[in-house]
């Protein structure tokens, strides 16, 4: 009987374990790297590109830095109007990774990162428009081009949880899953959009759920996502519309129109991805067969164990 129930409880504990794990991490907490294009960065470190598109009359937008956080900005010139966009591969992230997010062995992804914009007004990602995206994660490369989903602020003081279709290249390519509320200033009187926020997006691949957490703080900091103590739930969402492909990039887009006396610019820090509920290897019937007394045997169609003389089925019971 001992034996039995030793079994039984090898076999639960095994298959029911489950681990957290870390995919990617990126604090962007220097206090100076003077550009990230062609820069190393992260864990595992991954490679960031930097590509701008200009539709204005000024010269070329400054390369996104890392000063205490990092910050992706337009060009503080006059009739200055483009994209600065920052990515890096997703191609290198070890298992529990996988790139099509609904074939993911685990209870659930989750992004988390701080996110800000200087600026109080944005109105989109059409050219010669003012619009901020964290993208979470796309299936090319080319921002412009790419399907995708993202956390955007494309109408002043409202920031969402996007899909992107085709690119993150116009108004009418966007489709919004989930908002926050108006953003107000600090002590809750007018609006803004310059106030220090978290964010927690959460993918479950059993049932293609995506949920939108935020938080946002009443002082001019940051809280780290590890530190928020209460999130507030902005909405869950069922879609599968890219879940299925390959996701390779993600990155960060600042669609930018300047003047000569401001820089509008997007901020990012403490970037992690993790893996929750990820299923412990091995499982309890491959643990007992790297004992010496135990091995796996099939009979008539079924999968028998054998332990020091006796045999047992898989959930547990002596059968001879």
């Amino acid at each position: 009987m001992k034996k039995l129930f030793l079994f039984a409880a090898l076999m639960t504990a095994a298959v029911m374990s489950a681990k957290d794990v870390e995919i990617f991490h990126a604090s962007f907490t220097a206090a100076s790297q003077t550009s990230m294009a062609g820069y190393t960065y992260g864990s595992p470190e991954v490679l960031w590109t930097n590509t701008k598109y200009n539709y204005g009359e000024a010269s070329d937008c400054t390369d996104p830095v890392i000063q205490a956080e990092l910050n992706v900005p337009g060009r503080k010139e006059a009739n200055s109007k483009g994209r600065n966009i920052l990515t890096a591969p997703m191609t290198g992230f070890d298992s529990p990774w996988t790139s099509k997010l609904n074939e993911s062995e685990v209870d659930s992804l989750v992004w988390m990162f701080n996110m800000r914009y200087n600026y109080d007004y944005t109105a989109g990602f059409d050219n010669q428009q003012r619009g901020i995206a964290t993208v979470l994660c796309m299936d090319n490369a080319d921002m412009m081009t790419a399907n995708g989903y993202a956390i955007v602020n494309n109408a002043s003081c409202y920031y969402k949880f996007i899909r992107f279709d085709g690119g993150l290249s116009a108004n009418d390519k966007v489709i919004v899953l989930a908002s926050t509320e108006k953003m107000t200033k600090n002590d809750g009187t007018g609006t803004s959009n310059k106030r220090y926020l978290t964010f927690r997006i959460v993918y479950v691949p059993a049932t293609d759920t995506w949920k939108m957490y935020y938080f946002a703080n009443t002082s001019n900091a940051y809280v780290t996502p590890d530190n928020v103590a209460s999130w507030t739930l902005a909405g869950t969402v069922v879609d599968a519309t890219h879940t299925s492909k390959e996701m390779t990039h993600f990155g960060f887009m600042n669609n930018y129109v300047q003047g000569a006396s401001f820089d509008a610019t997007l901020s990012v820090k403490n970037l992690k991805i993790m893996a929750y509920g990820v299923p412990e290897t091995p499982t309890g019937i491959d643990e007992l067969n790297t004992r010496a007394q135990s091995r796996k045997v099939w009979r008539d169609g079924q999968l028998i164990i054998l332990r020091d003389g006796v045999e047992y089925n898989v959930l547990g019971q002596s059968i001879h």
